[in-house]
């Protein structure tokens, strides 16, 4: 999935260009791509919280997939 949308995000040495367009030849669709928002619980370790600290933290996880 990374190396997906890697190829599709234009690079330096490609003068502007996508990877996928260098090798396909024409410009990539994205539309196809969706968002997502998710909450998650992160474990916070025990050398970096107090005695009395939450051991979980509430936090906004997004993503995209295809």
């Amino acid at each position: 999935m990374v190396v997906y949308i890697m190829n599709r995000c234009t690079t330096i040495g490609a003068h502007e260009l996508t990877s996928h367009e260098v090798y396909v030849g024409k410009k990539s669709a994205l539309s196809h791509l969706q968002v997502f928002e998710s909450i998650a619980y992160v474990c916070i370790l025990a050398g970096k919280r107090q005695k009395l600290d939450q051991m979980f933290e509430k936090v906004h996880f997004h993503g995209v997939y295809i």
